[in-house]
């Protein structure tokens, strides 16, 4: 019985290692699909969207691609939070949860406290309200005009034939615009 343990015990660290690295491969997924958006890249390339782009090219859904770039986006401000995903510390449901809690200013305390947390903890830490303050600054968008403009995203749920008429709009409204 011990021996099954053992192994177990050993199957569990690598299937725990080769995570950690899909977690830092896909971290630069999303940094280099986050520059491509940035500069319409996907549409030089003659893709409709990014998450076509995503599907063609990297064999993702669009919505791994939209979730990549939405993380990779909000790491910039916590590097502290990225650094524990880039290096394994972290894994990606863990940093995707407390990257919609934290603030440049609790990052640091966040992450270790995540460190030692598992992801069902953390959301308990986060539903008792321990990280309200910083979820509400992180997911409300500012109506103050003298405050920095912050951004959100949007989700759609739309049939295809929507999707393509929204992006010609889009598109559309950009040549007019």
């Amino acid at each position: 019985v011990r021996a099954r343990f053992d192994q177990v015990l050993g199957l569990d660290a690598r299937l725990a290692e080769l995570a950690r690295g899909s977690g830092r491969a896909r971290l630069v997924l999303g940094e280099f699909l986050e520059a491509l958006a940035s500069q319409g890249g996907h549409h030089d390339l003659g893709f409709s969207s990014l998450e076509a782009y995503a599907r063609e090219r990297a064999g993702r859904s669009g919505r791994w691609a939209v979730e990549s770039r939405t993380l990779a986006r909000r790491l910039v401000e916590l590097p502290v939070l990225r650094a524990a995903l880039a290096s394994g510390a972290l894994g990606w449901c863990m940093t995707e949860l407390v990257a919609r809690h934290a603030t440049p200013e609790t990052e640091a305390d966040l992450v270790a406290l995540a460190l030692r947390s598992t992801v069902r903890q953390m959301r308990q830490h986060f539903a008792e309200g321990a990280g309200a303050g910083a979820e509400s600054q992180m997911s409300a968008c500012s109506d103050d005009d003298d405050e920095e403009e912050e951004s959100c995203t949007l989700s759609l749920s739309l049939s295809q034939q929507d999707a393509w008429l929204l992006e010609w709009t889009r598109r559309f409204a950009e040549h007019v615009g």
